[in-house]
C-alpha cells in the first residue's frame, strides 16, 4: 500500500531489515539462521551528497538506532564544492560530509574549523588506496572515499571501456594517483563487502525514467555487480533520484526540518538549493505485504530479493526456517550496456510519468560518441526486466505503489 509517511516507513524497514539478519538464513542450508541479531548498513553514491538529499531520513534513523553504517563514495565530487582547484574542493566535500554524519550520530563539533571527531587511514584493497574515516565516538560509522573524477562513471553504463584515475584531495594521506578499469572498481567495491559484511545496501536507482544522472546510474551499477561478486545474498534497497520533486511531499515537518538540517552542516563547504528534495524520500520500488503470507497449513513464508536473486523462506511447525533461491538468475539485474540511451533508441519506449501500460522492449547500446565532453546527465529508457519464475503459494494481491494499483506477488525488501 501507498505510505504517506516516509519516516514511519523508515522505520517499520529497519525492523523488518534487522528482523531479516535474525531469522533468514543462508542461502541453500536448509538449517535454522545462525546469523547475528544485526542489521549492517552499506551505502554506495557516487558524490558526497547523494545520501543526504536521496537516502535520509533512512540513513540517519539507521545511525541513531547504532546500526553500524559505512558509507562509500566512488567520486572525489571536485566539480563542486568550495575551493578553487579540485584537490581543494574534493576536501571540501568530505569534510562537509564528515559534519553531516557526525551531527548524525550525535557527536557535537568541538571546533567548526576542524573535523576533529574523525581518524582517518589509508585502506589498501586489490592493490588501490582508499580513504577511511572512522567517527572516534561512534566507531560503527565510518566513510570511505575512493576519489575516481566526478563526471566519468556513466560511462560504465554506457559501454565496457570505463577507465579512471583518483584525485588526491587536499592534505589526503594518500599521495599518489591511481587508475581504475571496470573490474578494479568492481574488486574494490566487493572487498569492502567482504570486511563490512553488509546486510542491506543502499544505493540510487538503477533506472530513473527521466531526471537521472549517469553517475549516480553508474554508482547503482557498480553496487550491484559488486554484491554480485561477493556472492554472500544481502538486501539492495534502491532510492529515486531527482525526480522526487515530481512527486508529492511525503515527509512529516519534523523530518523535513531534521534533513534540512544535516544538509545545512553539509552546505558549508558546498553550498546549493536542496529544491525540494528536503522534504522527500521515495525507493525505488513500491513498497507492499506481498513478499509475506501464509500458506494451506498456516505456517509463514517470505519472499525476498537479495543481490538480485529471489529467495523463498518458509517456517515449519517447529519454529524453525529454511529457504533457498527461487529464480536461477538475478531478477531484475539490469545488463550494463544496454539499459540506458540518450535517446530512445530503436525498439525503446520512453513512459510519461514513469507508469509503463505495456511491457518494455530492449534497447540497442548507446555508444559514445567520437568526441564531444561525457554526459553529466542522462535521458533514460528503461531495460527489460527479468520476470520471476516462481509463484508464492497463494493468490496474488493488488499493491499501490508510485505508477498506482498493480496486482503482484512479491516485493524486494
Amino acid at each position: 500500500m501507498r505510505l504517506r509517511e516516509a519516516t514511519a516507513l523508515s522505520r517499520r524497514l529497519l525492523t523488518v531489515l534487522g528482523a531479516l539478519a535474525v531469522f533468514v538464513p543462508a542461502a541453500g542450508t536448509g538449517h535454522a539462521a545462525t546469523t547475528t541479531p544485526e542489521a549492517r548498513f552499506m551505502q554506495v553514491v557516487a558524490h558526497q551528497d547523494d545520501d543526504l538529499l536521496f537516502m535520509n531520513p533512512d540513513v540517519h534513523d539507521s545511525i541513531q538506532a547504532g546500526m553500524p553504517s559505512v558509507t562509500v563514495f566512488i567520486t572525489a565530487g571536485q566539480i563542486t564544492g568550495l575551493g578553487d582547484t579540485d584537490a581543494e574542493r574534493a576536501r571540501n566535500r568530505q569534510r562537509g560530509i564528515q559534519d553531516a554524519y557526525a551531527r548524525m550520530a550525535g557527536v557535537p563539533d568541538a571546533d567548526p574549523q576542524d573535523q576533529e571527531e574523525w581518524e582517518g587511514d589509508v585502506w589498501t584493497l586489490s592493490g588501490r588506496q582508499v580513504e577511511r574515516f572512522t567517527l572516534k565516538d561512534a566507531p560503527q560509522v565510518q566513510l570511505v572515499f575512493m576519489n575516481l573524477r566526478d563526471g566519468q562513471l556513466g560511462w560504465f553504463v554506457w559501454g565496457d571501456d570505463f577507465v579512471d584515475h583518483t584525485i588526491i584531495p587536499q592534505g589526503s594521506q594518500i599521495t599518489r594517483s591511481f587508475t581504475y578499469d571496470t573490474q578494479d572498481v568492481i574488486n574494490v567495491l566487493s572487498g569492502m563487502m567482504r570486511h563490512y559484511r553488509p546486510t542491506v545496501v543502499r544505493a540510487l536507482d538503477p533506472m530513473p525514467e527521466h531526471r537521472g544522472h549517469a553517475d549516480h546510474v553508474g554508482a547503482t551499477m557498480f553496487a550491484r555487480e559488486s554484491a554480485a561478486a561477493y556472492g554472500v545474498p544481502l538486501i539492495q534497497l534502491h532510492y529515486r533520484d531527482y525526480n522526487i520533486t515530481d512527486a508529492p511531499v511525503n515527509l512529516a515537518p519534523p523530518a523535513i526540518a531534521q534533513k534540512l538540517s544535516i544538509l545545512q552542516h553539509y552546505n558549508t563547504y558546498d553550498p546549493f538549493d536542496p529544491d525540494g528534495r528536503e522534504s522527500r524520500l521515495y525507493y525505488r520500488w513500491a513498497r507492499g505485504t506481498a513478499w509475506a503470507g501464509r500458506d494451506g497449513s498456516g505456517l509463514p513464508h517470505v519472499f525476498v530479493v537479495r543481490s538480485g536473486r529471489a529467495y523463498a523462506y518458509a517456517r515449519d511447525a517447529l519454529g524453525q526456517w529454511t529457504g533457498r533461491p527461487r529464480s536461477p538468475t538475478p531478477v531484475g539485474r539490469s545488463r550494463r550496456g544496454s539499459a540506458w540511451s540518450s535517446t530512445p533508441a530503436a525498439g525503446c519506449r520512453s513512459s510519461p510519468g514513469g507508469c509503463p501500460t505495456t511491457p518494455w522492449s530492449p534497447c540497442a547500446r548507446p555508444r559514445r560518441a567520437a568526441a564531444g565532453p561525457r554526459p553529466g546527465r542522462t535521458t533514460a529508457t528503461r531495460a527489460p526486466v527479468t520476470p520471476s519464475t516462481w509463484a508464492p503459494p497463494w493468490s496474488p494481491v493488488t499493491v499501490t505503489g508510485g505508477c498506482g494499483s498493480s496486482s503482484g506477488t512479491a516485493r524486494a525488501v
